[in-house]
């Protein structure tokens, strides 16, 4: 797009969306949002030897595109066409320069999840470099490092299969970004990273002080915290195979939905266990009761098989 190849720039977004198996919807016009970015950022004639870049089908220049749904509206339009409201405000981080830090503490659901990912990146800081402080205390630090980089080969193997299979909480480089909304996402990382890095300042004085004293306590302090920060991570929502929220409000629609979903679902389970047990418990009392009836209907000394023509 600096240059002016805005054809190339479409081949190769469209050829992104293929790889990664999205479908375009016709609302999201890519060779529009192309052009009409290149016209807001450039002038109309470019000076020099440089000709003006022109696409296949250029589309028309006035035109803005919706934040949420990505439709091409007007500048003539108020709003977009979509149902939803498009404006944004305190709690997305849009407003004086403090707005975007307070923001990741306004809302419930996002102070809920920036404070367990600070204390989870607190323990991962403090667990990542507390493994490595620790070889000293073991009877061959050189055999204890190898050991160390053979458990790093599983992290960059097998993290893709297993990240698609049993969810994105594993991996918290990837999770956080999908975590929290477009509006909030640069700033919920840099916390999360500056979580980990006063979590790196921790290991050294576990070690040298507390482990001068007691050889087994880092090994336990390190265990802990990784235990912690393991359990720590169910209190938050799964984002595998979830659309990214844009706002807050889009988070908190989404995991309303989900909310609800799980509640039906417990609700069916457990109603249905009911009525089943409920359902067996009557048809064998009933075929009982029955067979008992005809029983002693029947004269003494006689069966069913005796009145059968």
């Amino acid at each position: 797009m600096v240059r002016g190849q805005l054809d190339e720039a479409v081949k190769v977004l469209q050829r992104a969306a293929r790889l990664n198996k999205v479908n375009l919807t016709p609302d999201l016009d890519i060779a529009a949002l192309i052009y009409g970015t290149y016209q807001r950022h450039t002038s109309n004639s470019i000076s020099g030897t440089q000709k003006t870049p022109v696409l296949t089908e250029k589309p028309p220049v006035d035109f803005k595109s919706c934040m949420r749904c990505g439709r091409l509206n007007s500048f003539s339009d108020v709003s977009c066409s979509c149902s939803k409201n498009t404006e944004l405000g305190l709690e997305d981080g849009f407003g004086a320069w403090w707005a975007a830090p307070v923001a990741l503490f306004r809302t419930k659901i996002i102070r809920h999840m920036t404070i367990v990912l600070l204390i989870v990146w607190l323990l991962q800081g403090v667990v990542y470099l507390g493994l490595p402080l620790s070889s000293s205390a073991f009877s061959s630090p050189f055999l204890y490092m190898a050991l160390l980089g053979l458990a790093e080969l599983p992290a960059y193997t097998l993290t893709a299969p297993i990240t698609k299979k049993l969810g994105r909480k594993m991996v918290n480089f990837l999770y956080v970004p999908e975590l929290f909304p477009t509006t909030l996402r640069p700033w919920g990382s840099t916390v999360c990273t500056l979580a980990a890095y006063v979590g790196f300042s921790i290991p050294p004085f576990i070690t040298d002080y507390a482990g001068a004293n007691a050889t087994w306590l880092p090994a336990a302090v390190f265990g802990s915290c990784g235990v912690l920060g393991g359990v720590l991570v169910f209190l938050l929502p799964e984002t595998n195979g979830r659309v990214l929220p844009d706002t807050v409000a889009d988070l908190r629609e989404r995991l309303e939905e989900e909310r609800l979903l799980k509640k039906s679902r417990w609700k069916r389970g457990v109603f249905g266990n009911i009525l089943s047990n409920t359902r067996g418990a009557l048809k064998s009392s009933i075929s009982s009761s029955s067979g008992e009836g005809t029983t002693e209907s029947l004269p003494r000394g006689c069966d069913n098989r005796a009145f059968s023509p």
